[in-house]
């Protein structure tokens, strides 16, 4: 699929102030028409960072929103139903306590914005097909980030970002330093496991102190002016 900011259904407004300031794009992708007509009336679905653990196959993460390590364990045995089993590795994995308040909201997007260029997004596409024929292009993610800031409760925290993708058997030495890479909940948010690097996944995180939810909505404006809907079905 290409985006041409030049020539999407947008209003000129927003064509100009991304021509000014540069674009970044986000992509989402539904399977029901429903979910699009919510999203695009500014009703944004933050799901609880726990939930996707048991989420259906194609979401599922086992490890959301944990530390995970995988090392070599030599002559290590494991003592299974009476029965002795040697292993040549274990993973152990950590769930830091205030993940319990995190909600988030992911998209794909590429690395890298782009002020006026077409760009091609069909690596995206193609992986997102798995969830859905219905592509949601919000072209001016900035402006969604604002919105989305502005919905927010005042004792609320709420972060963006790329995710960071790491091999869980190696040492990874991470690249530039970000807000919450300090808070050890927060930086297992923005990390997975290598295994998932293909969808590119730009997320929003959420922290609330409140009551626990499955879910979370944040109301914004109608996204009408900053996003519009492809059919990525062919």
């Amino acid at each position: 699929m290409i985006i041409d900011p030049e020539n999407v259904p947008l209003p000129r407004e927003t064509v100009q102030r991304i021509r000014e300031r540069g674009a970044m794009p986000l992509l989402r992708v539904f399977n029901k028409d429903e979910h699009v007509n919510e999203f695009m009336s500014g009703r944004i679905r933050f799901g609880h960072v726990l939930g996707y653990r048991d989420a259906d196959k194609f979401r599922v993460d086992t490890n959301e929103g944990a530390s995970v390590k995988t090392g070599t364990a030599p002559n290590t045995i494991l003592w299974i139903a009476g029965r002795q089993i040697p292993v040549s590795s274990l993973t152990s994995k950590y769930t830091p306590a205030d993940t319990a308040f995190l909600y988030i909201c992911c998209f794909m997007a590429l690395q890298a914005s782009s002020s006026c260029q077409t760009l091609d997004v069909g690596h995206l596409t193609k992986v997102g097909k798995k969830w859905g024929d219905r592509c949601i292009v919000v072209l001016d993610g900035m402006t969604f980030w604002k919105r989305l800031l502005g919905a927010a409760k005042t004792e609320d925290r709420l972060f963006a970002g790329g995710v960071e993708y790491y091999d869980p058997a190696s040492a990874t030495k991470r690249g530039e330093k970000r807000l919450w890479d300090k808070e050890e909940h927060l930086r297992s948010a923005f990390r997975k496991t290598e295994n998932y690097e293909p969808e590119q996944e730009y997320r929003f995180v959420l922290e609330r102190k409140a009551t626990q939810t499955d879910e979370v909505h944040l109301q914004v404006p109608s996204l009408s002016d900053i996003a519009y809907i492809e059919d990525i079905s062919t």
